[in-house]
């Protein structure tokens, strides 16, 4: 029997690394923003940290791909990005809402890991006056 709560904290801060990912990479290669980009890639690492602390093996035992019922759902909107800037500015929300889930959920299992995604979560939200502002 898997746990939900391991198994939405596993999607979580793989949305979240992903998320993270796409930022750095608009930070690197759109606006040459190199401190941006090493504060995102150290976001990175502690959301792998936070991982570690949850049990890496844990939550790849709780992740369920084949009976997720929401794997094939899309919305129109996630098919279309207008430029490099909508791209990352998509990223932005989904890692402030991957880290507010994974704060939410780590209570339950590792609450010290609730913490280090709150701290996450307020990083994101200075970045994306950073780059969305800088990327107008």
């Amino acid at each position: 029997m898997f746990s939900p709560e391991l198994r939405i904290l596993d999607v979580s801060l793989n949305r979240l690394r992903e998320a993270l990912r796409v930022m750095e990479d608009y930070a690197r290669f759109a606006l040459d923003d190199a401190d941006a980009a090493a504060a995102i890639k150290r976001l990175r690492h502690e959301a792998r940290e936070i991982a570690e602390v949850i049990g890496v093996e844990e939550l790849m035992a709780a992740r369920d791909i084949v009976g997720d019922v929401g794997r094939d759902e899309r919305a129109s909107a996630e098919l279309l990005r207008g430029a490099a800037r909508d791209v990352a500015g998509a990223a932005i929300g989904r890692a402030q809402e991957a880290a507010r889930g994974i704060c939410e959920y780590s209570k339950t299992v590792a609450p010290q890991a609730a913490e280090r995604a709150e701290r996450i979560r307020h990083a994101v939200y200075e970045l994306e006056q950073r780059l969305l502002l800088r990327g107008a």
